[in-house]
């Protein structure tokens, strides 16, 4: 019997946004102050390059989360410039609040969708974060009164792993004293949420964006576009 479910976070609760030209800009703003200026292009190769969290590369093997910080270390070694540890914490916390001063919406139904499951259900996060770190996340989640349907929140930022890294969804059941073969994963991309879930053991739900464009051999258990429909599928489930 499904006693647990865990969210995934962009896409399934949060609407996507992007920060990108806004850090873009801030990466400019502080190189302009120390008399250092770079081209656009070699600017948006740059940080491309060096941001692009979810591809896997030489510096995220074993689905190891990269830090912001690590990141902004090693984009300014590439750039040759010299940078002290105040302008690193400076830079890395005007890349993180971004999010505060413009937070993603919510996704269609995400508040009425928690408050009728949250009755009967344990409810947890298992969200990878980027540049947006799990403690802005529980700001904006404060901010929309979500935070109290959730009884853990699990940030790769925090575990230091990505999905579909077991540890994720190991330590989110762990808090919630949940067998896998008891709980339910809902996340939108199938090489992460549903293969790291089903891998556990857990049952799955992939939301099928519009948009969503992911090719794979990895299938959910079940498929649904809109967020509500997960009541009618527990609901068959009791």
């Amino acid at each position: 019997m499904i006693s647990t479910i865990t969210f995934d976070l962009w896409k399934t609760i949060f609407s996507e946004i992007s920060y990108t030209n806004k850090r873009k800009t801030l990466l400019v703003k502080f190189l302009k102050e120390r008399d250092l200026e770079i081209s656009q292009e070699f600017l948006n190769k740059i940080y491309d390059d060096n941001f692009s969290f979810l591809i896997p590369n030489d510096r995220s093997k074993d689905y190891r989360h990269i830090h912001t910080r690590d990141t902004l270390i090693f984009l300014f070694s590439n750039l040759n410039i010299d940078i002290c540890e105040t302008d690193i914490v400076t830079l890395q916390e005007q890349f993180e609040v971004l999010a505060l001063e413009n937070p993603p919406s919510l996704k269609f139904g995400v508040v009425e969708t928690l408050e009728v499951l949250h009755k009967d259900y344990s409810i947890g996060l298992i969200s990878d974060t980027g540049i947006t770190p799990g403690r802005i996340i529980k700001q904006i989640f404060d901010y929309y009164d979500i935070l109290k349907y959730f009884e853990v929140l699990i940030f790769s930022d925090e575990t230091s792993y990505r999905k579909p890294h077991p540890i994720a969804f190991r330590s989110a059941l762990n808090v919630l004293n949940c067998l896998p073969q008891n709980a339910i994963h809902v996340g939108d991309l199938l090489g992460t949420d549903i293969k790291g879930a089903k891998d556990y053991g857990m049952f799955t739900i992939w939301v099928n964006n519009l948009d969503n464009q992911e090719r794979s051999d990895i299938t959910a258990d079940y498929t649904i576009h809109q967020l509500p429909e997960v009541i009618k599928i527990l609901k068959s489930l009791k």
